[in-house]
């Protein structure tokens, strides 16, 4: 019986070992995509960056992972409605986990923003959708009363003050 000869994938070969980020069409080697996945096991998050600094991707998913780390602690202390964070944690955990096994530079919602230290682009997102809510809310409950006014004024008509019922030009 003869037994055919097996080539054994190498690191370069694109089926095997290597990703490419669609993202940023970045290679990304298996290995570095291992470490990075692993980062996501919480605590080890900041054991990764220390030792791994010098691959941007492993970089990249191990301080999302340590902010997703720092958050879970701060989670335990908030009595009930920490145990329903405590599962946003938990998706960000496996979101990331999976982006990082498959070699994609994409970004845990809200965390990924904290841990690239864009976090004004946090409160502006987080801010501005209540303000957009409200504003739309009053514009809907409140009469619009500029409908009233007229939209232009031309040089020879008079207007009327706002203080009093005579006409200025």
């Amino acid at each position: 019986m003869h037994i055919p000869h097996i080539q054994e994938p190498t690191l370069d070969s694109r089926s095997y070992g290597v990703s490419r980020s669609p993202a940023t069409g970045l290679e990304v080697p298996r290995a570095e995509r291992d470490v990075a996945a692993f980062s996501y096991l919480l605590i080890m998050s900041v054991v990764v960056y220390a030792i791994r600094r010098q691959s941007a991707f492993v970089r990249f998913h191990s301080r999302q992972a340590i902010v997703l780390f720092l958050l879970s602690i701060g989670f335990w202390f908030i009595p009930y409605v920490g145990k329903v964070l405590e599962l946003l944690v938990l998706w960000g955990v496996l979101f990331g986990f999976a982006n990082a096994a498959q070699g994609h530079w994409m970004s845990v919602p809200v965390v990924g923003a904290i841990a690239q230290g864009r976090v004004l682009d946090i409160f502006r997102e987080l801010i501005g959708l209540p303000l957009r809510l409200i504003n739309g809310l009053r514009k809907w409950i409140s009469p619009d009363k500029s409908k009233n006014l007229p939209l232009a004024h031309s040089d020879n008509e008079p207007m009327l003050s706002a203080d009093s019922s005579t006409p200025t030009l």
